[in-house]
């Protein structure tokens, strides 16, 4: 739980916080919240359990699913024609379990022209390869494809071998890969304008897994969603052309094997995939540099 959300005294940051926030209202206020969380987590008197007490107390409550049902995806689909079959109720909310996310994603994904990037924040070798066979005919046809996951030796209980061995069979079909030492997002983009989201990954998931992942056709949504993933910050313009298709992470130039996006004390910076055996980094915003 946020500090700002724990306030319990009036003269606390937090609750000068909510004060403003909430006091800038003038004719209705709307706020998007996890209750069951919120209550779980807030301190018995935290000055936001109240609050949330009396919203609730003369407000309304609207199920999210309620929410997203204004726009139904089935809406979104039938540009495509014929569409695979999906739970009635992941039609009208947008939101995807396992089984029914694979079919529709890759649904998308058979459909793509221009790209498809992936962010998982794990790999496997089956869902690498069940995934390799479409992305070796996309990229056939011109598709660029990215994937943007975590470094074997980083890989959950999977072990390193066979992390690597997912990581090399994909950048053999022209996947680019980039790895990241931290990597939570759970994201698949397709052609600038159709976002997947939520908490499953895209690249080692199974379909009994219970996480759900949400389908937004928005180029608007997944020119802003590319923009706050980059390693840099890119424009629309720079999204537009492809950039968010092309590798951010340089090769080692050691061993020229793959690099790894860290996060140090001063800032991000590469480093190589071999560390320590090959102790080769780079800083992102300064010139090469070799520890001796």
């Amino acid at each position: 739980m946020g500090i700002f959300l724990q306030a319990e005294r009036p003269e606390d940051a937090g609750a000068k916080l909510l004060n403003v926030a909430l006091s800038r209202a003038q004719e209705g206020l709307i706020i998007l919240a996890n209750l069951t969380f919120l209550d779980q987590k807030l301190p018995s008197y935290a000055i936001l359990r109240g609050v949330l007490h009396d919203l609730q107390r003369s407000g309304r409550i609207v199920d999210v699913k309620e929410v997203l049902a204004l726009h139904p995806i089935l809406e979104d689909l039938k540009q495509f024609g014929n569409q695979p079959d999906l739970d009635p109720e992941c039609l009208r909310t947008g939101l995807f379990g396992g089984r029914d996310f694979a079919k529709l994603c890759r649904f998308d994904m058979e459909n793509a022209e221009k790209s498809i990037v992936v962010f998982s924040g794990f790999i496997t070798q089956e869902r690498a390869a069940q995934m390799g066979d479409l992305f070796r005919q996309k990229i056939a046809h011109g598709v660029k494809v990215r994937c943007v996951t975590r470094p074997p030796n980083r890989n959950g209980t999977i072990p390193e071998e066979q992390g690597r061995t997912a990581l090399t069979a994909l950048e053999s079909l022209g996947v680019a890969i980039d790895l990241r030492n931290d990597i939570h997002e759970k994201v698949v983009l397709i052609d600038n304008k159709i976002v997947w989201f939520g908490s499953l990954n895209p690249l080692s998931h199974t379909p009994r897994t219970s996480e759900l992942m949400a389908r937004v056709d928005n180029a608007g949504v997944a020119s802003h969603l590319a923009s706050i993933l980059s390693v840099r910050r890119r424009s629309a313009e720079e999204l537009e052309s492809g950039a968010f298709t092309e590798p951010e992470n340089p090769r080692c130039e050691k061993c020229s094997d793959w690099s790894v996006l860290m996060r140090g004390k001063h800032g991000p910076f590469f480093s190589c995939v071999n560390y320590p055996r090959c102790n080769w980094t780079k800083n992102i915003d300064a010139p090469r540099r070799r520890k001796n």
